[in-house]
């Protein structure tokens, strides 16, 4: 024991007895004032005794406080200053979010001239559960020579069920991998496996399904965009995109598989049917834009150049963006490149579609080409003379 403590706790003892004393002599006043001394005295020590005690004690509260503080800011500061590589779920959530901010033209144009994004038949939770039943059992049939006895057996059992059953394959699982092939651009093995399905497909809206995405597929085997951002196509294997379509056709219709047979014929050159087929299209959805621009380029070709002019022209009513127009100019530059001085009806309707984006200067160049070329028609050149006086009036 601590003799300091010792002597002041005595010394309180002392001044209590003393306090008795004198209230046994019937001194009150002197009573009192010994206690309040001794009560004094023992409070004095507990405090000191109390202080003493947490000096003593190590701060292990402190110490963890610190050491958790200083990790948060090591962290904070190790991540602000040196940039992360985004994982591949980042990346691909990312990459939707960019893609749902883009035009329609932009999309479309950076695949391929046909639609694929509308049309489809949607897939429930049965047929992603039938795709993954499929994708195990033939992951448990490869080689393996270290398998388990139990996995042996149960490959057994899927053997004998397989056998028993006497099913093929169900059609939409032939759908499914072939867009996961297509998506990829493996449009070879798509192409295979859309040809399989059709041997085992039952119903019309199988079969329908089926040549239309095959039809797609071919396409997009045969297209290539360029450098300059123009595009050069396989003429034979848009050939049998069509062909895959008009097989579809008996099974199904849709604006966008027409619009697509429109614009194949069209780059096959038999622009009766282009029109036919575009014409068709929008009768069911009279809003596509791109069909109409198909449609005014064939008429081009057919030197219907009022017609051109009207279908062109009336995509201003569906009030679209400046960027809708982009895929119509890249086929209007497609067909001066082709054909350099074989339609310089073109120069007219460029002029319109660039004066309709604010693009004026380029517009005024095109109007000023057109104005200038062998084109036997002076009303058409006056009109492209007033629209180059707007734009100067603007």
């Amino acid at each position: 024991m601590n003799p300091s403590s010792s002597k002041t706790k005595l010394s309180s003892e002392v001044s209590y007895r003393e306090g008795n004393l004198h209230y046994s002599q019937g001194n009150s006043t002197a009573a009192e004032q010994s206690w309040k001394n001794s009560s004094l005295k023992q409070e004095t020590e507990t405090k000191q005794s109390g202080r003493k005690n947490n000096a003593g004690r190590p701060p292990f509260f402190r110490t963890i406080a610190a050491v958790v503080l200083t990790a948060v800011c090591f962290y904070t500061i190790i991540f602000s200053f040196f940039q992360r590589e985004p994982d591949a779920l980042s990346e691909w959530m990312l990459s939707q979010q960019q893609q749902q901010h883009r035009s329609f033209w932009d999309n479309w144009w950076d695949t391929g001239r046909p639609s694929i994004s509308f049309n489809r038949t949607p897939f429930g939770t049965e047929d992603w559960l039938q795709q993954f039943r499929e994708n195990l059992r033939e992951l448990m049939e490869q080689e393996n020579p270290e398998r388990s006895v139990s996995r042996q057996e149960f490959e057994k059992w899927l053997e004998r069920k397989k056998k028993n059953s006497g099913l093929q394959k169900p059609t939409n699982h032939y759908v499914l991998t072939g867009r996961g092939l297509f998506n990829v651009r493996k449009f070879d093995e798509a192409i295979a496996t859309y040809q399989e399905g059709l041997h085992y497909a039952e119903s019309p809206e199988h079969f329908g399904e089926l040549f239309r995405e095959l039809g797609t597929a071919y396409y997009y085997k045969g297209y290539q965009l360029q450098a300059d951002g123009l595009a050069k196509y396989d003429l034979k294997l848009v050939n049998n995109s069509i062909e895959s379509y008009l097989q579809a056709e008996k099974f199904t219709s849709g604006p966008y598989l027409y619009g697509n047979m429109g614009w194949g014929f069209y780059l096959l050159e038999d622009f009766e049917k282009s029109v036919e087929y575009s014409e068709r299209a929008l009768v069911l959805d009279p809003t596509l834009v791109y069909v109409r621009m198909n449609l005014g380029i064939s008429y081009l070709h057919m030197d219907e150049y009022s017609k051109a002019f009207l279908a062109y022209q009336s995509i201003r009513s569906f009030e679209p963006e400046f960027e809708e127009y982009d895929g119509g100019i890249r086929d209007l530059k497609e067909l001066k490149i082709k054909y350099p001085s074989g339609y310089p009806f073109t120069d007219f309707i460029l002029g319109f579609i660039l004066m309709e984006q604010g693009r004026f200067h380029d517009s005024r160049n095109a109007l000023l080409s057109f104005v200038n070329s062998s084109f036997d028609g002076s009303s058409w050149k006056l009109k492209a003379q007033e629209m180059i006086r707007m734009m100067a009036g603007g």
